[in-house]
């Protein structure tokens, strides 16, 4: 995010440094957005690099990203991109510290277009699994409240169970004098203070997701183009001009009315 901000062009082409990504990809996204109705131009990777192990996970991460996360990421993104200094001005609008880019690229927004690249593997890869691991806790904790509600909903849902037993329970025994045994009440007692406390931490949790959202101060819209009409000038002149005009009119039609017969 550096970079970008003192970055000046009208075009930013950004790239890893490690050139896994050939730099003649400018070439063929500069080719693209050159022909109209795109802002972004970025690559995909067709097939993942790596031995099966590596594919597996990629893929085991893409799809829980996708499940759970609040914002759909593209499967297999690459670093390269293409950027128009309006998207670049835009992204630079979000101003959180705790972030994965390819998260911001997307909610940046504009008209973003992808072509398939290849990604060259020049050494080995440097993402151990629990590299990886921690990756995906931080994306899901960073931009997920789907997790926090999914709380409150399953403390909702023991405790309306646990709260169903009881009364169930107390209702027998008061229609047909059943007692309860001491295992089952030791249960549902258990079910009815946990469901308590998970919907309890539910309801935090949904709160310090708001917290959390308003902390990140990220622009309310972002706006691509302002399309407006064209503006007509009428010189003072001609307004002061239009005025007398008018009044002349309604002095002649006061005239007319009082003249005689």
């Amino acid at each position: 995010m550096t970079g970008l901000g003192h970055a000046t062009g009208d075009f930013v082409f950004l790239i890893d440094s490690d050139l896994e990504e050939e730099p003649e990809l400018l070439r063929r996204f500069h080719d693209r957005l050159s022909q109209g109705e795109c802002d972004v131009v970025y690559g995909v990777q067709e097939v993942r690099r790596g031995r099966w192990f590596e594919r597996a996970t990629g893929e085991a991460f893409f799809w829980l990203v996708n499940a759970v996360s609040d914002q759909s990421f593209p499967r297999n993104v690459v670093i390269a991109r293409l950027m128009t200094r309006d998207y670049v001005r835009a992204l630079l609008q979000h101003q959180e510290r705790e972030f994965l880019i390819a998260n911001l690229f997307q909610l940046a927004g504009f008209r973003q277009v992808a072509l398939p690249v290849q990604k060259l593997s020049l050494s080995p890869t440097t993402y151990s699994l629990g590299m990886r691991i921690a990756m995906a806790v931080k994306y899901l904790t960073t931009t997920s409240t789907k997790l926090l509600y999914a709380t409150f909903y399953l403390g909702i849902a023991i405790f309306a169970f646990s709260l169903t037993a009881i009364l169930f329970y107390v209702f027998r025994y008061f229609r047909s004098g059943i007692g309860v045994d001491g295992f089952t009440s030791l249960i549902i007692s258990i079910w009815f203070f946990g469901g308590l406390t998970t919907l309890v931490l539910g309801i935090i949790g949904i709160y310090v997701a708001n917290i959390f959202s308003e902390t990140k101060r990220r622009p309310y819209t972002v706006v691509r183009q302002v399309y407006r009409a064209q503006a007509s000038f009428v010189s003072k002149a001609e307004v002061a001009s239009e005025a007398n005009a008018i009044d002349m009119r309604a002095s002649e039609s006061k005239f007319d009315v009082g003249a005689p017969g």
